[in-house]
């Protein structure tokens, strides 16, 4: 009976260190498994990526941005000018015209009014039309402009935040470096400490 009851000791000391043995390759695994799924991103790439995003900041044309902007504007608004002095004149010539054909004097000075009189007012009234029609069209196009680059600008913004973002990030990435490597140490540390 000692025999047995020693038997079933060694037995049950076997089985207590098969099943520690298995905890053991287990929990190897687990370490391995988890220093492995440790992602320590490539600081040459990440500073490579950040130099060329600041340099697409440089770049975009977001810094003149103002100057360009004002310049625009001038150039609208001395169309705009224009246009209104051509507006003006033609309203006060065309009344003049109107004015004249409807008598054969001069409201202001009493004196006749000549047939070429008449005419050469309507020719200035035709001259003037056509100059608003042109200047009609310069402003149009400055204005068109300066549409266009508004909105030109402020895609170029968003993509300057987008890059900025994006550098923020890569800059958090790198930092992290340092404790990526120290948990992937200190988990082969734990590694090595198994039995």
């Amino acid at each position: 009976e000692s025999q047995i009851s020693e038997v079933s000791e060694q037995q049950g000391v076997a089985k207590q260190k098969a099943r520690q043995a298995d905890d053991s390759v287990e929990e190897r695994k687990r370490i391995v498994s988890k220093a492995n799924s440790i992602v320590i991103p490539d600081a040459e790439a990440l500073n490579s990526e950040k130099a060329q995003l600041r340099a697409q900041i440089e770049a975009a044309p977001v810094a003149t941005a103002d100057a360009d902007e004002a310049t625009l504007i001038k150039d609208r608004d001395d169309a705009q000018q224009k246009l209104e002095a051509a507006r003006a004149k033609f309203t006060v010539l065309s009344e003049r015209v109107l004015t004249l054909a409807e008598k054969d004097e001069c409201p202001t000075c009493g004196h006749p009014v000549q047939d070429l009189d008449k005419s050469e007012n309507k020719k200035k009234l035709a001259k003037l039309k056509d100059d608003g029609i042109e200047f009609r069209k310069v402003y149009d196009v400055a204005n068109q402009k300066l549409t266009d680059f508004r909105v030109a600008v402020n895609k170029s913004r968003a993509s300057v935040q987008t890059w900025q973002k994006r550098i923020s990030t890569i800059e958090a990435q790198i930092a992290s470096i340092p404790q990526l490597e120290k948990a992937r140490h200190d988990l082969m540390a734990s590694l090595q400490a198994l039995p």
